[in-house]
Order: structure tokens, then C-alpha cells, then sequence
């Protein structure tokens, strides 16, 4: 008798009405808001809304790495990912691999995590914002040597070209196969146009509960570009973001996260609609 083939439900995150926050201030005056919403006090159990039972999953505190995720993004995407259990992860900005390594490792064992970096040899020259070029010269020639010697390495693609040409959305389609994407990180380059292209890309491939985490929202000294984009997609298409912001610390965290659910997008909805 033939074994049945068990088939892996996936799991979706659930849109959270932002006044049903948890900071019952900001939750009254979101009553008439775009967004992008902030989750402050209270941030934990708004999370286990979207994401139930991701705030009691274990978690080991990390050391900060500049340049990388802060330590604080870093447990967030560590829970949702361990959450999500996505089959398909895509990265883009690999930089040193710090990211790669943590979805690697926070992920089921058949996951496969794509990351993309600019090619060796690349004209660092090109890129759009100047505050760009540091980090892109030092992954020239250390990309994704954090997740070297990890446990998780088998798991992981590294992609190196230019994420906003037409060849790596060829190239992407090709590894995809057919698939979708669950989870996206994108903490790529960081001006308007790249942004919003990246943020684009990652969404048409995303499949339907799919999660795409963005990085260096709200950093408004080197990256205003980011919030731009972010700014621009609640307020002009209607899009529901969620950030996360702490008064006394703005540097703990810059993330901000966009679930592809039905109704989260408002703008698309009422054209639906009409």
C-alpha cells in the first residue's frame, strides 16, 4: 500500500487592524490613517496577532555587526521566518551573510534561501546613493563569508548580479521553477528608485500569506530613499505597512513589514471593488 505524501500547510499571517493596537493612543488616531503604522508599546502581543504563537518561540540574543541587521530586527525576522516555515526565502543584499545565515538557520530544513549581491567587479560608481558604496566595496571580496561555515550552508544560493535588470528576473523565474516566494528580506540599496523596483520585484514573485521584511525604514540621515518608497506606497496605493519604533531608542530597530494578505492592500481593494 502506497504511503500517502504528507503535504506541508502553510501558514499565514493575519492583517492587524491598526486600532486594535495595543497602544490604544496611536490606535485612536490610526482610526484615519495611511500608515505606515508603528508598533511600540505593547509591539510583543501585536505581533503574536499577526504571527500567533511567534513570541513564545525560543531565541538567543546576537551581538551587533555594523552594517547588518540590528540585533533587535534580527529577532523579529528570526521569529517570523521560524513562524512562516517558508519554503522559499529571497534575499536581496547579502552584504557579509549575517541575514543569510539567520534565515538559514531559522528556517525548515528543505527551505532554500536565494540571496543576491552585486557582481564582482561591479562599478560601485553606479549606484544611486553614495552611503551605498562602503558597504558594497566590502562585499565585493567578503560576500556571504558569515554563513560559510554554518550548519545551514547547503541550503543557501548565492546570486551574484544586479537585482534590478531584466537577466536576474530571468535568472530568478529559472531557480523559482514555478514556485513562489513566502518570505523576502530586502536590505539591498537604499535610494528611491532601487527600492521601490527591489520592493516590487520581490512582491509580484511572493506568494498570497507571503511576508516581505525591509530594512533601514525611518532612517531619515542616509536613507531617506526607503522611506520614500514606504511613505509613498501607504499613502498613494494604499498599502498596509507595519514599523516598529521606540521612542528613547530609534537606533534598536528599522524595519518595517508588509504581509501579502487580502486587504492589505486598500487602494487595490476599492478598485476591485468598483
Amino acid at each position: 500500500m502506497k504511503t500517502p505524501t504528507l503535504i506541508q500547510m502553510k501558514k499565514d499571517p493575519i492583517l492587524l487592524d491598526p486600532t486594535q493596537l495595543e497602544n490604544r493612543i496611536l490606535a485612536r488616531r490610526y482610526a484615519k490613517h495611511h500608515g505606515p503604522y508603528a508598533l511600540t508599546d505593547g509591539w510583543e502581543k501585536d505581533l503574536d496577532k499577526i504571527f500567533p504563537g511567534c513570541i513564545n518561540l525560543p531565541y538567543e540574543q546576537s551581538e551587533e555587526v555594523y552594517g547588518s541587521l540590528t540585533p533587535f530586527d534580527k529577532e523579529i525576522l528570526h521569529r517570523i521566518c521560524t513562524w512562516l516555515e517558508p519554503k522559499i526565502i529571497v534575499e536581496f543584499g547579502t552584504y557579509l551573510g549575517h541575514s543569510t545565515k539567520l534565515l538559514a538557520e531559522s528556517s525548515p530544513p528543505e527551505t532554500q534561501v536565494i540571496t543576491v549581491d552585486l557582481p564582482e567587479g561591479y562599478n560601485l560608481e553606479k549606484l544611486p546613493c553614495s552611503t551605498d558604496i562602503p558597504f558594497a566595496e566590502v562585499a565585493q571580496d567578503k560576500c556571504g563569508i558569515a554563513y560559510q561555515n554554518s550548519l545551514a550552508k547547503d541550503k543557501i544560493i548565492q546570486v551574484r548580479m544586479d537585482a534590478t535588470t531584466p537577466e536576474f528576473e530571468r535568472h530568478l523565474e529559472e531557480i523559482l521553477n514555478g514556485e513562489e516566494i513566502d518570505l523576502a528580506l530586502v536590505d539591498a540599496a537604499h535610494d528611491y528608485e532601487t527600492t521601490k523596483y527591489i520592493f516590487e520585484l520581490a512582491h509580484r514573485y511572493t506568494r498570497e500569506g507571503g511576508v516581505i521584511f525591509s530594512d533601514d525604514y525611518n532612517k531619515l540621515v542616509t536613507h531617506q530613499g526607503v522611506t520614500l518608497h514606504f511613505l509613498e506606497k501607504a499613502i498613494k496605493e494604499g498599502y498596509c505597512f507595519y514599523f516598529f519604533s521606540f521612542r528613547n531608542e530609534p537606533e534598536k530597530t528599522r524595519s518595517i513589514l508588509f504581509l501579502n494578505v487580502p486587504g492589505a492592500i486598500k487602494g487595490k481593494q476599492e478598485k476591485e471593488a468598483a
